[in-house]
């Protein structure tokens, strides 16, 4: 079945226009899904499932995500992490709030050298 990448382009860059997700890349939910797969090996099964239930703690920390990564990330902690994980691996700059959030959840870092 071939697929339709033109409609995959424009669907992302009116995510990203929006604010929904953090790029337009392509290859944007393949690589969120990995941040997903390779966070879930890394934090025990029940901080997982916490996070997976848990918005940010805090309105003013939730509209700061919203700002800085975006509106999908400050849903969950557990996609904070994998919005985050895509801009890495994209060589995206983090900012340093947001990274100190990252690394507090637990967040894998990308191997250097990752497909940009």
């Amino acid at each position: 079945m071939p697929t339709n990448f033109s409609a995959l382009v424009l669907v992302m860059s009116r995510n990203k226009a929006t604010g929904f997700l953090s790029t337009d890349h392509p290859d944007h939910a393949i690589i969120n899904e990995i941040g997903h797969f390779l966070h879930r090996h890394a934090v025990f099964a029940t901080d997982l499932l916490r996070m997976s239930r848990a918005s940010p703690r805090k309105k003013s920390e939730k509209m700061e995500i919203a700002n800085k990564v975006s509106d999908y990330a400050a849903t969950f902690e557990v996609e904070i992490v994998a919005e985050v994980y895509v801009q890495k691996v994209l060589g995206f700059p983090i900012d340093p709030v947001i990274q100190a959030i990252y690394t507090r959840l637990g967040g894998p870092e990308p191997v250097q050298g990752a497909a940009k």
